[in-house]
């Protein structure tokens, strides 16, 4: 079987989360007001539909169409003003040239992931791509079906193969799946405290550290 290294894709390879936390703020407090809210909590690592299940437990009566055509409408301002991670070109020439199988599991609308492939430079290298968002067949995390699924794809062994998140929900999922899981801290909110990780890191370059360490192994 093969070894593969899969992405999250927000707050990993671009640093959207401070841009849409902003465009949350706006857009939910506009559809379900202020209390509601701030009943919902950290949305990070969340897609639309889990957010929108989120904002109906909360009392909220929302049409999920609505939430689409508000987030659609600020999508393309967010990834313009969002840059990429430094350093991940570089990690993803050192995966491929090590062998591994490279793949995004993302909680975003597949639309929020075309805004951000065209950017990558090894786009063409991502051999599996995945919007749980638009998937209904897989739960959302932190349930591991996009990973399962991705690794299933890719015919990997989850136990010589690597996830890179940031949010805790989707550290639970990489965790879930079996796979060896890292918590990229680069592009974290202020305060926001990421846990049960195998290993940490703050930039690309440690992010290649741990896994030269961990193909060793």
């Amino acid at each position: 079987m093969n070894k593969a290294f899969i992405f999250d894709m927000d707050g990993v390879l671009v640093d959207s989360e401070r841009a849409w936390e902003s465009a949350d703020a706006v857009i939910w407090e506009k559809l379900v007001g202020p209390e509601i809210k701030k009943r919902m909590g950290s949305l990070l690592g969340m897609g639309l539909r889990s957010s929108h299940e989120r904002a109906i437990q909360c009392g909220a009566s929302v049409d999920y169409e609505k939430l689409l055509e508000e987030f659609a409408a600020v999508r393309a301002s967010v990834y313009a003003n969002s840059a990429l991670t430094e350093g991940a070109d570089m990690l993803a020439r050192k995966l491929a040239a090590s062998d591994f199988k490279l793949g995004l599991v993302s909680a975003s609308h597949t639309d929020s992931i075309n805004h951000v492939l065209p950017r990558l430079q090894f786009a063409d290298k991502l051999e599996v791509v995945i919007s749980l968002n638009d998937t209904p067949g897989l739960k959302p995390k932190p349930a591991p079906d996009g990973y399962l699924e991705a690794l299933k794809r890719l015919d990997a062994n989850p136990k010589i193969s690597i996830i890179l998140e940031d949010s805790n929900l989707g550290i639970q999922a990489a965790k879930a799946s079996g796979a060896y899981t890292i918590g990229y801290r680069g592009n974290l909110l202020p305060g926001y405290e990421q846990t049960g990780a195998d290993a940490y890191a703050d930039t690309m370059d440690d992010v290649i550290k741990l896994v030269e360490s961990f193909d060793r192994n």
